[in-house]
């Protein structure tokens, strides 16, 4: 097959793929806001993380006014939120948060609150194809990956300093399991799990009832 060709088909599996993923591999307008007290309004990009066991990539956000001028690249040490001007289900800013290894990501804010529930997609490979030089036997000359996105969901106390992952590619344990550990602080909520009222479709409920009724 012809190189250019595999690389076009891939490009637009790619391109398929992140189609809906707003700021993220593609331009979106908004608005940066910085920890010097700077707003910057116009186009902004970062990356979406890729599942893998060790990751020394930093996440940064790109920034431009207008399709046709300079990029300028931002940090965590910059970068207070990020607000990207799409329609959304549910709205909230993006701000990076810390993992428990240590390194910060970026994740949308969904629910502020005494906890409060942070979200994010992230990539995770599913398939490769390997394409040997036939000149050049156990030569590689081209490697295309394929990914599916999934959805994410962390939280973390306002007197934390890291997230936590409640639905979690990284994340071991039972959901049941997970959430009966972490709001093990208020019984009313546990009861509420015990009775198997949660599911991973009600995350944003059960941090909303938490903030409810265990605020004390």
């Amino acid at each position: 097959m012809n190189l250019n060709l595999i690389k076009n088909i891939a490009f637009i599996f790619f391109s398929i793929c992140f189609l809906f993923s707003f700021c993220q591999h593609s331009w979106t307008e908004g608005k940066l806001l910085l920890k010097n007290g700077d707003t910057l309004t116009g186009l902004i990009q970062f990356p979406m993380d890729k599942a893998k066991i060790v990751s020394l990539a930093k996440q940064k956000v790109k920034f431009k006014e207008d399709y046709d001028e300079i990029i300028y690249t931002y940090d965590r040490k910059q970068v207070d939120k990020i607000y990207c001007d799409t329609y959304d289900e549910y709205p909230g800013h993006y701000e990076y948060a810390r993992l428990k290894n240590g390194k910060y990501r970026i994740f949308k804010v969904l629910i502020s609150g005494n906890v409060s529930l942070y979200y994010r997609k992230i990539a995770i490979q599913i398939d490769e194809n390997t394409f040997f030089d036939p000149n050049n036997p156990g030569v590689v000359y081209y490697q295309e990956e394929y990914y599916e996105e999934i959805d994410e969901y962390y939280v973390k106390r306002y007197n934390e300093k890291k997230v936590t992952p409640l639905i979690s590619h990284y994340a071991f344990k039972s959901f049941k399991g997970r959430i009966l550990k972490y709001f093990s602080d208020c019984q009313d909520i546990i009861d509420l799990i015990n009775e198997d009222l949660y599911t991973e479709d009600d995350i944003a409920l059960l941090v909303n009832d938490y903030n409810l009724f265990c605020n004390d």
